[in-house]
């Protein structure tokens, strides 16, 4: 018996690998996504706050906070999300964006570590993504 490509399988009308299908998951691949998922996260939470901080700093006596880091604008760790997470329809990934990008700057304030606001972001993506079916 000829063993399938995963990768051409679907369920529903997503790959079976795809983030869409998380709820199909076994324990193991949906441990292996989330600790992915969890570490591109973590590391974009690293650089918005290093961001923040540094455009708080250029922007020192500087009533309209008009100068930014350059560099800030190029860096997009959560687009690699979709890759991941096989995610190719562009509003599912403008939606997706823009909710993961909201609660990063959201949970700036709060009592949280990098790690703890990465699991709420995960957590919120993948409840997101069920919501994207209906």
């Amino acid at each position: 018996m000829k063993k399938s490509n995963a990768n051409t399988q679907t369920v529903g009308r997503y790959p079976s690998n795809s983030l869409y299908n998380w709820q199909t998951f076994n324990r193991k691949k949906l441990e292996v996504r989330r600790n992915i998922m969890l570490s591109i996260i973590e590391d974009q939470i690293t650089l918005y706050d290093m961001f923040w901080a540094l455009n708080d700093f250029i922007n020192f006596n500087n009533e309209d906070k008009d100068n930014t880091f350059k560099v800030e604008e190029k860096l997009n760790g959560l687009s690699k999300l979709f890759i991941v997470g096989m995610i190719y329809i562009t509003d599912h990934q403008d939606h997706l964006f823009e909710v993961m990008h909201n609660t990063i700057h959201e949970t700036r304030t709060l009592s949280k570590t990098i790690k703890e606001r990465a699991e709420i972001i995960e957590k919120l993506l993948r409840m997101e993504v069920l919501n994207l079916l209906k």
